[in-house]
């Protein structure tokens, strides 16, 4: 459903929990709602409202975003270029930094939460909805059936959060990596042929493939879906870092090469005159030896020709001889 506000001229969404919450859900609500009610930051999708209606059942209104969700942009570019996901999941990784900041549990992310503003540039720009207002923010069993319930969070949920543990921050860096994984490979980390087995996948599953070379984004995202908390980042911020720093190193090696270029302006031009040339003279001298060798092949063939004429006309020179008598 959605609402209009005259003060503030922008549209908002109502939603419900379907099914309702438990009664220490609705206990949770209030408490975690206010505190998601006061996160201000560009990507992340206020909160205006929320409450408990007569009836029982827990309502939130928050500001409608327009753009394309990250399940979408993914489904229809495959394999997305490695600088466009860094530059998607470091705004990411703000956005949830400062919501861990300020205290709000953010329970888990998946594609559906990521909004990719003007997903056609080059610097695209990322909101995300929902953070500290999903169902396993509130419950305290949030175990493999309460992810059930959440649409698209199997593909992405923690190994400890499929068992029911005791999540933080590692549970959300485990999230990122395997979007990012799917992302850059255009297949999901972890998949199986149901929501239950797909679980499994997370907890007992083996490594996904990775390249035999493998770079430094896959580095990062093989760090982020290890099976167990310890071995991953300790935290948003530390992901954030060795992603940022991933965009330092680009930003780096593509002045180097802008450098290069400016020293000396005309070198490509230079480099493709000579590569040129050496095809040219390549070419010539390719042309010159077949003709070279069609020229001998025809006066082998003359000679042979010759050769077979010769008796012949040896003959004929002979008969037609003449002799000295018949010079008297």
């Amino acid at each position: 459903m959605t609402l209009s506000n005259s003060l503030i001229d922008r549209p908002r969404v109502l939603r419900t929990f379907s099914p309702p919450l438990t009664q220490f859900g609705l206990s949770r609500f209030s408490e975690i709602a206010e505190a998601a009610k006061t996160l201000n930051h560009p990507h992340l999708v206020p909160l205006y409202d929320f409450g408990i209606s007569a009836e029982g059942t827990a309502y939130l209104v928050r500001e409608r975003q327009e753009g394309v969700k990250f399940t979408k942009l993914m489904r229809t570019s495959r394999k997305m270029e490695e600088a466009l996901v860094i530059a998607i999941f470091t705004q990411v990784c703000e956005a949830l930094e400062h919501a861990v900041g300020e205290g709000v549990s953010c329970g888990d992310l998946s594609p559906d939460n990521i909004y990719i503003v003007d997903a056609g540039s080059t610097s695209p720009f990322v909101r995300i909805v929902g953070i500290g207002t999903q169902r396993n923010a509130f419950e305290q069993d949030c175990s493999a059936l309460s992810l059930i319930v959440e649409e698209g969070a199997t593909r992405y949920a923690s190994p400890e959060r499929c068992l029911g543990k005791p999540v933080d921050e590692r549970s959300l860096v485990y999230n990122i990596g395997c979007m990012m994984y799917e992302a850059v490979h255009g297949n999901p980390a972890f998949h199986a042929s149901d929501v239950i087995k797909t679980l499994f996948e997370h907890v007992n599953g083996a490594t996904p493939h990775f390249p035999e070379r493998i770079d430094r984004l896959d580095y990062i995202i093989r760090k982020c879906i290890e099976k167990t908390p310890e071995q991953r980042y300790k935290d948003i911020r530390n992901l954030r870092l060795q992603l940022e720093q991933e965009t330092v190193l680009e930003d780096q090696m593509a002045r180097k090469i802008i450098a290069r270029i400016e020293k000396e302006p005309h070198g490509e031009l230079k480099t493709i005159f000579r590569c040129s040339v050496m095809m040219i003279v390549a070419y010539l001298c390719l042309f010159g030896m077949q003709q070279s060798q069609k020229q001998l092949s025809q006066l082998q063939t003359s000679n042979a020709k010759a050769a077979l004429l010769q008796p012949k006309l040896r003959s004929i020179i002979e008969s037609r001889a003449v002799l000295p008598s018949e010079l008297k």
